[in-house]
């Protein structure tokens, strides 16, 4: 296939010269560096378009189609096209950071490192590249270098939303759930003095409920949960996540198991929220349709410690004994201290006449 070209030295891209301005605008989003893209689409092109060259435009193509096979999970392709661009437009901070990128879905981690610190506090890809770094940490299990940069992310920008997430996502992982809450309510309180959609509003509430819950205080997350509910009812996390926080404590099993059906029917599948749903009928008494839901939730999931001893659980009460053995052996295999005595015990005695 024959790449569309872009003409950088004519005053528009070739597509609108050819009166298609429509596709040639998403041809510049999707190609082109933002810092050329509005001199480009601009009906007066200033003098300052006439220093952009061949290489330069050559760069930009070369960057978003490199970024587009590390997204697609072609990451040694990517990085030969990021290299390119790099070598074609050295200054250019969207090729630093799409060679980062890809250098580190390569296992160039230390390379990508050394990208990353070209990229200048002053760049619009500056904030963008230091969630992507911390992102990385976390995917890596290198919890305290995350919340490291990322609290010196924040520092910096103290003001940039997506930095105070990344940053409170951080403090979770380490277990501290009480500053997590600071920052997750910190976004709460400036969203709802802003023109921001009610469906981030939602997440946001929904990850201030969450850190709150995971910190012991379930009355003021149950409250916080429901109002993200109110704010974006189609949401199927912040159902799924509420339904499911009811059902584990006793609490309005008929509404939570509503909350789950209605998450079911917005994301069928969602091997967590099969498993919530089978976990729901399970204590509704309805143990036939918690086995087809939960067995569809094993297969989804595979080896899930949580979905199995489900599993295990509505076999028994189902009257399959044999069965529920084999889904606690399941998980039991997976299970360590007071997990792995429950089950076990389970696997010896079954589920007592009432209770799970």
């Amino acid at each position: 296939m024959i790449l569309p070209v872009i003409c950088l030295s004519a005053p528009r891209p070739l597509y609108a010269a050819q009166g298609d301005e429509g596709f040639a605008g998403k041809l510049l989003e999707k190609t082109v560096d933002r810092r050329y893209r509005d001199l480009l689409s601009a009906k007066q092109q200033p003098r300052s378009l006439a220093k952009l060259t061949t290489a330069q435009g050559f760069a930009a193509l070369n960057t978003r189609l490199a970024a587009s096979l590390v997204e697609q999970k072609a990451p040694e392709q990517g990085l030969v096209l990021a290299r390119i661009a790099f070598w074609l437009d050295p200054d250019s901070d969207s090729a630093k950071r799409t060679l980062a990128r890809a250098l580190q879905a390569t296992g160039s981690s230390d390379m990508a490192q050394r990208i990353w610190t070209k990229i200048p506090e002053s760049s619009p890809y500056w904030t963008r590249s230091i969630g992507e770094q911390i992102r990385y940490f976390s995917d890596e299990g290198d919890n305290d270098s995350a919340l490291k940069l990322a609290k010196g992310g924040l520092a910096r920008r103290p003001d940039s939303a997506s930095l105070i997430l990344l940053t409170a996502q951080a403090q979770e992982r380490i277990g501290d759930f009480a500053s997590a809450s600071k920052a997750y309510v910190m976004l709460v309180e400036d969203a709802e003095q802003s023109n921001v959609p009610a469906s981030q509003k939602a997440l946001y509430t929904l990850f201030y409920a969450t850190a709150l819950d995971k910190n012991g205080d379930w009355l003021l997350a149950k409250s916080y949960l429901e109002k993200a509910r109110k704010l974006d009812p189609s949401n199927p996390y912040i159902l799924n996540y509420l339904g499911y926080s009811l059902l584990e404590r006793g609490e309005e099993l008929q509404a939570a198991l509503s909350y789950i059906q209605q998450a079911h029917r917005l994301e069928p599948d969602s091997a967590a929220i099969m498993d919530s749903l089978g976990w729901g009928y399970f204590l509704n008494g309805q143990y036939e349709n918690a086995v087809v839901h939960l067995e569809q939730a094993v297969q989804k999931s595979g080896n899930d410690l949580t979905i199995n001893e489900h599993m295990g659980d509505a076999y028994w009460k189902a009257g399959r004994r044999v069965d529920a053995r084999y889904a606690w052996k399941t998980a039991k295999h997976m299970a360590t201290d007071e997990d792995a005595v429950r089950l076990a015990r389970k696997i010896d005695l079954g589920l007592p006449q009432s209770g799970r």
